[in-house]
């Protein structure tokens, strides 16, 4: 590796179909949250993998997004953040707006078992 640190791997913990499973089953947002990535964990190891899970960056915790607020805040402070009203995929059934999909303007949708 050229002596680079190289991180990886990256999962991700959202998505509409969590959330709607999450709330069909009456379970607490961070219990679950914190399961599913133990689980996916558990899956990368399985497969042979080696990580230092000590350099993990999980975004959900607290020690990760109380800097992204304190960042907008201090964005805020200075200016440089607005609001405004706009536009949204806004999905009736869902209760939820909707991402598009780079390029062809099409809603994402979530899944449904």
């Amino acid at each position: 590796m050229k002596g680079k640190n190289v991180m990886y791997p990256s999962v991700s913990t959202r998505s509409v179909y969590r959330g709607e499973r999450r709330i069909k089953n009456k379970l607490n947002p961070r219990v679950w949250t914190e399961g599913n990535i133990e689980y996916m964990k558990k899956q990368i190891v399985s497969m042979g993998t080696s990580f230092d899970w000590s350099r993990e960056v999980v975004t959900c915790r607290p020690d990760y997004y109380k800097w992204t607020q304190w960042l907008f805040l201090e964005l805020y402070k200075k200016g440089l953040v607005y609001q405004k009203e706009t536009a949204v995929n806004w999905c009736p059934k869902d209760k939820t707006v909707l991402a598009k999909r780079a390029g062809d303007g099409r809603k994402v949708r979530s899944l449904r078992l």
